[in-house]
């Protein structure tokens, strides 16, 4: 892996070194070079298609190893956004009654 980063780090600096050129032949190599660096990122298990046994993880995976990458992650997480919800309220109601506090105190 360190050998590899090492060699696209040196493709990267020889392109650097010729940015200034606008032939045909340095824009095909910073092509192929982006398309490298591209595919460099993809970190699953050599078998990790064998040990998932979810298929829409499966799908997922294989999706994520096509070139443009299609997939994706997101969405909301519900669990997540009610406690924070809850935790805004109760902040909330704190502050209201450290004011209701101060203001019986005056």
């Amino acid at each position: 892996c360190i050998a590899k980063l090492e060699t696209l780090y040196g493709e990267w600096r020889t392109l650097q070194k010729h940015a200034g050129r606008a032939t045909e032949s340095h824009k095909q190599k910073e092509t192929e070079f982006v398309s490298k660096f591209n595919d460099l990122f993809d970190i699953a298990h050599a078998s990790a298609l064998d040990m998932i046994t979810i298929e829409e993880d499966k799908q997922f995976l294989i999706s994520q190893r096509q070139k443009g990458r299609p997939g994706y992650m997101g969405g909301i997480d519900f669990k997540y956004t009610r406690k924070e919800k809850r935790r805004e309220e109760r902040e909330a109601k704190a502050v209201a009654r450290k004011q209701s506090n101060n203001n019986q105190l005056a």
